[in-house]
Parts: C-alpha cells; structure tokens; sequence
C-alpha cells in the first residue's frame, strides 16, 4: 500500500514551515522569557487545535500560559494565571485544562482554547495550602494529587479528579501516602496508605464510589505493598512480601476477583522492586542490602522465573525493540544498560552522566530514545551513539515531542530555567492502550515513516486466525471511550481500513512504501487495529493507538 492514497486530501499542508533537514540537531533555547537571574521554569508543553502551549511558574510570581509554533518570534504570552507555584496542563478532547495548585492560595481549575478569550478560571476547589505533587489525564478526567500543608497536623495527599467543566471537580479521598499514579485503562491504579490500612493496592474512576481499595493484602495496618506497582501488557505487577524466604510477585487486570500471586523468587532480599517489562518478560531486582543486586526475568503468559545476572543497580527501565533499556549505576559511574531474557548479566550500551531521582524518559518511535541523565538530554537508539544533545545544559526534565520539535525545560550557565526546542524527523509513538483477552492484549507497533522506504506495520498478541482491520486516520488522535477498558483513537468518519488475518502465533503484519516526497514530511497519522471475534466478553480486541510522522 502507498501513503500517498492514504494522505492525497492533505498534501496541501505548508512543507515550507518545516526544519530544512528534519533531522535531529542540538537543543537550542526556544526563549529566554524571564531575562536576567530568575528563570521562568516552563513545563507541560501541550498541543492543542494545532498550537504549541507550555506553562511557566516564576519563583514568587505569576503563573503564565505561553504559545509557540518553535521559534522565538512566534513565542507570546497568551494569560497571566495569577500566583501558582505548581501548574499543570492537560488535553481533554478540544480544550485544555489547567490545574493550579500552590502554598499561599487554594486550588484552581482553568479552562482554555488556546487563546486569551479563551482561558478562564472555571472552579475554586477548597481552603487547604499545598501543592500538587502528581497529575495524569485519563478517560476524559484529570486525575491529580494535592499534597496538603496544615501545621500540627500529619500530611495529607488528597485525590482529585475533574472533567474541566463548571462543578466537575471531584475530591476523591485522603491519604497519608500515595504512590505513582498508574494509568491503566481508563482508570488509576496507585500505592495507598491511610490512617486504618497500610500501603495497599487502589483503584479510581474518577468518582467516590468508584475509589477503593483493590484488594487488601495484609488487613489492618499491616503493609501489603512493597513498591509501586507498573503495567505491562495490559496487566498490573506488584510485589507482595509475606514475611517469609520468598517474595510473591502478584498481578491484576484492575479487579478484585482477577488479582493473584503470579510468582514466587527465592531470594531472601531486603527489597524486591520491578524495573519494567520487555518482550514477554517482566524484570525484576533483588535488593540484597550489600553492593550486589540480582535480576530474575519471568513470563508474563506461564509464571517461570529466569535468572538473569548481578549488577550493582538499574534503574527503573522502558522497552525499545524487545530489549529492556534501564540506567544503571556501577560504583557510582552512570551508564545505560540492556537486559533480556537470555542474558547472564545485564550489558553495558553507554556511559551516562550522574543519575538523579528526576531523571525521565521518552521513547521516539523504533529508532531513538530521548532520556535525561545527569542533567543532559541524550539521545540514543539503532542509527545513532549515545550522545548528549547539549553539552553546556545542566539541567533539563520535561521532554515533550510535539510535532516535528522535542520542547524540555534546560538550564545552562548563562541561563536559569527557560524552554528549550530542538528538531525531530521520523517517529511511531504509542497512544493509550490496547484491550484484549486473558494475559494478551493486541500491541500495534511500526518502523518509523523514512521517505522512499518500506515500512512494516505489525501487530501481535491477538486472537490467532481471527480478521484485522487497520484503521489509518488523521492526527491528532480522537480518544472515544467504547466501555471502561477500551478507547478508539482513530476518527472513523476520517480513516482508511487496511484488512488482514492473524496467523497461528497470533500476529500479522502489512508493509508499506512511503513515497519519497517532500511534501508528505511532517504529515502525522494515527493508526489502530481493530480484532473481530475475539473469546473476549465484548467479543473484539482494540490495539493501542499509533501515532506516525513522515520525516528524515
């Protein structure tokens, strides 16, 4: 199949505002927005309506909404917000919604459009002080945590959730502790702790009923939890110590009744933390209170457990072309490091620069990974060493790819806090997750879009011998919720369908030829699999969504 009879309705699109090369090159600073010794502090770049907006949060001054299409002429202020030390932004569906949190004033909830017309306070939430401390969007919703400051008191981490509309914000409970928030279908799952329980498994929907504890591990004020728990394939792992030689790693497909011990690693460890999952393979590390640890792999499909091999520690890791990449720390020398099933100790790829607690990752499609590590951006993956994008950056969090730019907070010498933007070309980037049956769950992956090359769309993990289709829309995705588990990305009304079968192995696959075409680069479409006649309830499987951008 060819894009261009996919793409001929948009080819209109102005090539002439892309980057010349559409190549990766150095960050360079995107505006120096608060000039002299304060920094801006800019974080969540967000696309909406085809506009680039970030936050700033200026150390004893306003909040402001910013837009940008990545140049610094084209960088304006759209609103001042007031004074909020901690804003977050987020998209639901056609506008934005801005939650604003700080210690000298209650929270508050915005609403924009991208335009100064457009954005307005919606909603005053409490008299409490504090902070936000986390915040996702899911299903519709922004779930968010306040961390509340009340002197002679115990801290408390209260659980919002909104809708962005006028009386939508919920307050959803009270914690002395919660964890990460973990997307997983339309819901969060997190690490919670009260004044009655220990640290147990939760789950939210957004409402007050629909806020409970999964399941309770250790009754009372005994702890159930040993860390936070991650997903992988469409299931929850979590680690469960019984006090006992073994630990029990335990998973869950988000509901009382299908959360079980799932396997059992003798190791007789203080700590017992998952690094991530890869391929089929869920890793874990074994803390053994001295200067080793050692990591088991175990089969997410039959429970066995593999011994991997000893390092000093990883990091937490992501998946990139099957393998597990994770930042590791040899006598106090960070490097990046790659783990499978089969080896007998994790590898050594490339040094890094020293590891911090505010590290992150963003995966770019099935070539590159964007990390920071010491402070750097860095780029690595399959045509590329490991290197660092800015040798004079210092500091740097908030990757965002939006577009053909990478946008992240930096700091260098000569200037504090301020946006950062950089080009990006080719990318396949995940959007959401998929539904399907049992321990599988259709994942949709693909090559990046290179012009003049053939590319490969795949799927695996579906129902074997079972009809595909392939919907191909246009971006940006258009999330539309089916039921609580599954979410369609691609707009039908503004798709083509590719048709296929699964084989006996449960994947199938098409390949595509991308025309060598200038004026296709930058078009970005939105891609996911739709499998019929699955043993599911619902009767079909979803892939997750895929976003693709044709570029060099």
């Amino acid at each position: 199949m060819n894009f261009v009879r996919l793409t001929r309705c948009v080819l209109t699109t102005a090539a002439a505002s892309l980057c010349p090369t559409d190549a990766v090159a150095q960050l360079n600073l995107l505006a120096d927005l608060l000039p002299g010794s304060q920094p801006s502090n800019p974080r969540d770049f967000f696309e909406l309506d085809g506009r680039t907006l970030f936050l700033t949060a200026e150390y004893n001054g306003p909040a402001r909404l910013w837009r940008t299409n990545g140049t610094t002429q084209s960088t304006r202020e759209v609103a001042t917000l007031g004074t909020f030390g901690s804003p977050r932004a987020f998209v639901l569906g056609s506008r934005g919604v801005l939650v604003l949190g700080s210690n000298v004033a209650p929270l508050e909830i915005w609403r924009t459009d991208g335009t100064a017309s457009g954005t307005q306070a919606i909603e005053t939430i409490g008299t409490e002080f504090g902070r936000i401390d986390q915040a996702h969007a899911v299903g519709g919703r922004v779930f968010f945590v306040h961390e509340v400051f009340a002197p002679g008191s115990p801290r408390l981490q209260v659980l919002h959730a909104t809708d962005g509309q006028l009386g939508g914000t919920v307050r959803l409970g009270e914690f002395l502790e919660i964890g990460e928030l973990l997307v997983f279908d339309d819901e969060v799952v997190f690490l919670g702790r009260t004044l009655t329980e220990g640290r147990e498994l939760w789950r939210s929907d957004g409402t007050v009923s629909g806020t409970q504890m999964l399941v309770d591990l250790a009754p009372g004020a005994a702890d159930g939890l040993e860390t936070d728990p991650i997903a992988f394939r469409g299931r929850i792992y979590f680690v469960k110590r019984d006090g006992q030689d073994d630990d029990a790693v335990w998973i869950s497909d988000g509901t009382a009744a299908g959360t079980r011990e799932f396997a059992r690693v003798f190791s007789l460890a203080q700590q017992i933390e998952l690094v991530g999952g890869a391929t089929d393979f869920v890793f874990l590390r074994a803390n053994h209170g001295g200067s080793y640890n050692d990591y088991h792999a175990i089969h997410r499909l039959d429970g066995t457990t593999r011994y991997v091999g000893v390092e000093e520690r990883l990091h937490s890791g992501f998946e990139f072309r099957d393998r597990l990449l994770a930042r590791g720390s040899v006598q106090g020398a960070n490097g990046l490091y790659e783990l499978d099933e089969t080896a007998t100790s994790p590898r050594f790829l490339a040094a890094l620069g020293t590891y911090r607690p505010e590290d992150e990752t963003l995966v770019s499609g099935s070539r590159r990974v964007y990390l920071t590590s010491g402070g750097q951006v860095w780029l690595t993956g399959t045509d590329v060493p490991t290197i660092p994008l800015n040798q004079d950056v210092s500091g740097a969090s908030d990757l965002t790819i939006i577009d053909r730019s990478l946008y992240c907070t930096g700091r260098t010498t000569n200037s504090l806090w301020e946006p950062y933007v950089g080009p990006v070309g080719a990318y396949a980037i995940p959007a959401g997750s998929g539904v399907g049956s049992g321990l599988r769950v259709p994942e949709l992956r693909s090559e990046d879009p290179l012009p003049g090359a053939t590319i490969t769309i795949s799927l695996r993990d579906a129902t074997p011998d079972t009809p595909v289709g392939l919907a191909v829309g246009f971006h940006p995705p258009a999330p539309l919720s089916l039921d609580r588990d599954a979410t369609i990305y691609v707009d039908p009304n503004r798709s083509t369908t590719i048709l296929g079968r699964t084989d006996a192995t449960a994947h199938w696959s098409t390949t595509v030829q991308v025309p060598d075409d200038p004026s296709l680069i930058g078009l970005r479409l939105t891609l996911q699999a739709l499998v019929q006649g699955s043993p599911s309830p619902r009767g079909y499987e979803l892939s997750n969504g895929l976003v693709l951008r044709i570029g060099r």
